[in-house]
Order: C-alpha cells, then sequence, then structure tokens
C-alpha cells in the first residue's frame, strides 16, 4: 500500500521537430500512481497521474537518468548523476552517492558512459531527463486528448472481471492520532520509550536564581505533587518520573558580556557517562520583578541548546 511506482512507455518514445529553429524534442510518457485510502471506508481509490519525461540529447546540466535494468527490461532505475571535466576539455556524467551503490549491486559497470550522439539517437541502456524548467519543443506535459484516451482506457479496465477491488476486514489494531500540546504526565514515560532509552535527562542550567525557580516550577508539573516546586539540589539526579530525571547547574558564563572559556565551564558534562539520553535547557535571566532585565524586560530571552 506504501509503494509507489511509476509505468514508463521507454519504447514508444514521442518526438516532435519545429522547423524554425530546427529541433528535435523527446519524451516518455509516465503515468504515476498513489492508493488513496480513507479512516473508516472499506475501499481505497487508484489515482493515476498521468506526466512525461522530457528526454536530454546532451550530457550538459543534466542531472537525473533512466537506466534500463540489464535483462529485466520491465524494471527502470530512476539515477542521479554528476559531471567532471576530462583533461580534453568535455564534460563527462558520472554515478555519485548512493547511485555508484546502486549501480554496484546491481552489477552494473558504466566504465563507458553514453555519448552526447547516444543521446541524441535514443541509443544504450540510459536516456538523460531535461533538467526543469528550461524550453522544450514538446512543452511541459500531456494534452487533454491523452487525458481522456487515458481516462476512457481505465474506465474499461475496471470493467473487466479479472480486476477485483479489495475491501479491508476491520481488525483490533488501532493507530493512534499525533497529540498536540504538552505531554501529560500520565503519558509522559510512554512518549520517552521511543528514544529506546530506559532514562531521559534533562540538564537545567542557569545562573540567576529566580530563573531556576521558574524552570522548577515548570518541572512541577511532570511530578507526584504538581502543585509544590521541585525541592532537589545542584548536580545530581532528581527523578520526575519512571525515565524522565532532572539534574540544575549553575553556570555564571551564561549572563557573561566577555568571552569565556566554554570547554571549561563545561567540563562537568564528563561526568555523565551512562546510558541515559541528555538533553539541555538552557535558560539567561529573565526577572519581571526586578531591573537586572537582560536584554530589555519586554521579552525573555531564551537560548535553547
Amino acid at each position: 500500500m506504501d509503494t509507489q511506482g511509476s509505468l514508463i512507455s521507454w519504447d514508444n518514445v514521442t518526438q516532435r521537430t519545429t522547423q524554425k529553429p530546427k529541433r528535435t524534442g523527446y519524451a516518455l510518457h509516465k503515468l504515476d500512481f498513489r492508493v488513496v485510502t480513507q479512516p473508516g471506508e472499506p475501499l481505497f481509490a487508484l489515482q493515476v497521474l498521468p506526466t512525461f519525461s522530457r528526454l536530454a540529447t546532451h550530457w550538459a546540466s543534466t542531472r537525473t537518468v533512466f537506466i534500463e535494468h540489464g535483462g529485466r527490461k520491465n524494471t527502470l532505475l530512476r539515477m542521479p548523476i554528476g559531471h567532471t571535466k576530462h583533461s580534453d576539455g568535455q564534460w563527462m556524467p558520472y554515478a555519485h552517492d548512493y547511485a555508484a551503490e546502486v549501480l554496484e549491486a546491481c552489477g552494473m559497470d558504466f566504465t563507458a558512459w553514453p555519448t552526447n550522439d547516444d543521446l541524441a539517437a535514443l541509443r544504450g541502456q540510459m536516456r538523460a531527463l531535461v533538467p526543469a524548467p528550461v524550453p522544450h519543443v514538446l512543452g511541459k506535459g500531456v494534452g487533454t486528448r491523452f487525458n481522456k484516451i487515458l481516462a476512457d482506457h481505465i474506465n474499461g479496465t475496471f470493467k473487466r472481471p479479472k480486476i477485483i477491488q479489495v475491501s479491508f476486514e476491520p481488525t483490533d489494531v488501532e493507530l493512534t492520532r499525533p497529540t498536540k500540546g504538552a505531554v501529560a504526565r500520565a503519558d509522559l514515560d510512554h512518549a520517552l520509550a521511543a528514544t529506546g532509552s530506559d532514562t531521559v535527562r534533562i540538564i537545567a542550567l542557569y545562573n540567576d536564581g529566580t530563573t531556576r525557580k521558574r524552570m522548577t516550577e515548570a518541572l512541577a508539573a511532570y511530578t507526584s505533587t504538581p502543585e509544590r516546586p521541585l525541592d532537589c539540589g545542584d548536580h545530581q539526579d532528581h527523578r520526575l518520573s519512571q525515565r524522565l530525571v532532572v539534574r540544575f547547574h549553575r553556570l555564571r558564563a551564561l549572563d557573561h558580556a566577555k568571552q569565556v572559556d566554554r570547554v571549561g565551564e563545561l567540563d562537568f558534562l564528563d561526568q555523565l557517562q551512562d546510558d541515559a539520553v541528555n538533553g539541555a535547557w538552557v535558560e539567561t535571566i529573565w526577572n519581571p520583578g526586578s531591573d537586572r532585565h537582560r536584554p530589555a524586560p519586554s521579552a525573555p530571552h531564551r537560548c535553547p541548546r
């Protein structure tokens, strides 16, 4: 159901030639398929998008090619390509990134890539695609007539008895929908299980005492006593739930205007050698009841990490 594929007219290339200027353009018709389902609907819809891929008659500026997959002529590879300049000044393509690994796994070695003449004559296992958007004698897509013929063909095909619509039977498996807003305390440990670790640690970095107090009040919502701020010291783990712990650390360099030794200030992190997943909560001064605002009192200045 989640597979994407296309039908391509590899052996039936569309061609058009103009006289002024004298140009010939080629393209492959392409049908893209997508399965569409709706919640509560036992049947599915098959969306067919008709378009075509314009073919380049030279390697200049091309970035993608269709490759005929060896003896399996019913399967095509769509791969990215790069270009390199040879000593004779000619630009030649090559497979790069994952494309080179795919070709190697398929036992395909293109040490002698098709030339510009091969592309123009549609010879060989490769057909390069025109990099969009550029002018082309065949335009940008299929026309109304093609869409009408395709629609009639699809309607006629689905009336044949050998194509049977698939139906689905309900099961006990339910998919949960994404939640919005803050995670409730009852769901916290279940959500943190996705990290793959038994413990998730919040490293709360602060300098001003008022900032620390506000941070403890915010974390209290995830404890068994949400009406009371956390009662915990610095430099040690304080457990909020079965999976979540917090460790406060006063970092005076947070509010220093001059350059500081950040590596030295954070050397305490080397002590955390367990298997916990660590995340940092970093805040500078924000005290609405004081004249020590830095920056302006109109808004807090937070530095998340």
